[in-house]
């Protein structure tokens, strides 16, 4: 199994052999009893490619146009929770005042994807949702002025983003605006025996 693949061999699974799913770390968190149980967050290849294949039809693009699409927000967020600090006294209305330090689990209800596509789609590219999948848009002219416009999504999908497909466009684009990614995750793809792709990011 190659370690990256392009849109097109998305395209490719979809047409040929299959979809299964796309596992993503932050999943709900749960608690019972004192204890904790992390439920397993995960989206359909096949709701994801017909909602992409959706966005660029409707805005009168073709599947080639696709050069990368990435995973982003809370749902891949390193390192799966987020900090919180408290101030308060430490007998409810008197004492000393303390800090009290949180570490909540980051518990997203949705999940978010930017396409990267050869064209613009508007000036602030295109977006859609559906059932817990958020697409948003940009072409290779917005994400080259990233840092000028202060496109925090560019800039996020840069820095802490998981670039599920993409091809060496996508590559000589991020070279170009000089963004490094900050994360330390990254995807994995299996085929089953019936050479179904699925993908788990780690």
């Amino acid at each position: 199994m190659p370690e990256t693949l392009s849109f097109r061999d998305f395209v490719h699974y979809r047409q040929e052999s299959g979809l299964g799913q796309l596992n993503l770390p932050n999943g709900k968190t749960k608690r019972l009893f004192g204890l904790c149980s992390k439920d397993n967050l995960f989206v359909k290849l096949s709701s994801l490619y017909r909602l992409i294949d959706r966005m660029i039809t409707e805005r009168g693009l073709a599947l080639d146009n696709v050069i990368a699409v990435i995973a982003i927000g809370s749902a891949v967020l390193f390192p799966g929770y987020r900090e919180t600090y408290q101030t308060r006294r430490k007998f409810i209305f008197f004492g000393p005042w303390t800090i009290s330090h949180k570490l909540i689990p980051i518990q997203p209800n949705d999940v978010d994807f930017l396409v990267v596509t050869d064209k613009n789609l508007g000036y602030a590219g295109a977006w859609l949702k559906r059932d817990g999948l958020h697409l948003i848009n940009r072409g290779t002219e917005q994400m080259s002025q990233c840092v000028q416009v202060n496109d925090t999504a560019s800039m996020h999908a840069l820095r802490e983003g998981i670039p599920i497909f993409f091809d060496e466009k996508w590559k000589l684009l991020v070279a170009k605006i000089g963004i490094r990614s900050n994360t330390p995750r990254k995807i994995y793809w299996v085929k089953n025996e019936s050479g179904c792709l699925s993908g788990t990011i780690c």
